[in-house]
């Protein structure tokens, strides 16, 4: 368990004492990169969840969806878990790159506008109710994407306005 050097320590008040003795430098995020960081661990949530179950559940979705079958869900949701273990590791680096924000978001925000084209295609043919399914998970992963670039471009602005 990690102990707080106390004020009258000769180390900085913001220096944390690990075991072993060898100390470790703490910071105050600044509040987007609270906010970016908190995103991109939605985002990968919502990959490792969505990931798994799609492939899980690839057979009865493959028929909701209208497709003859289950082989694309399979591979699909298992390849999402890779890219969802990066967005967790990503998440976790300190300090925040604000360009991990803007790949991010750009992936989502392309993810949506892919899936739009793919109902607007009609390839493959999807029932009524895989196209609805489709672009509510569009809307929800372009939301997600816009966030992050939000959240990404804040983070920029502030790191650059700070002294160097």
């Amino acid at each position: 368990m990690a102990t707080y050097a106390t004020p009258d320590d000769t180390r900085d008040a913001r220096d944390r004492i690990e075991p072993g003795g060898v100390p470790q430098r703490h910071y105050e995020e600044a509040e987007p990169a609270r906010l970016l960081r908190r995103l991109l661990q939605l985002d990968a949530a919502f990959v490792t969840i969505s990931g798994s179950l799609t492939a899980i559940f690839s057979v009865p979705l493959a028929s909701f969806l209208g497709l003859s079958s289950p082989v694309a869900l399979i591979v699909l949701g298992i390849a999402l878990l890779p890219y969802a273990a990066q967005l967790f590791f990503n998440a976790k680096r300190k300090p925040l790159d604000p360009r991990t924000g803007f790949v991010a978001g750009s992936l989502n925000i392309a993810w949506a506008v892919v899936s739009l084209l793919i109902v607007l295609a009609g390839w493959p043919a999807l029932t009524d109710q895989g196209k609805w399914a489709v672009l509510g998970m569009a809307a929800v992963v372009d939301l997600l994407g816009c966030a992050q670039l939000y959240a990404a471009r804040k983070l920029r602005r502030e790191l650059a306005a700070q002294p160097h």
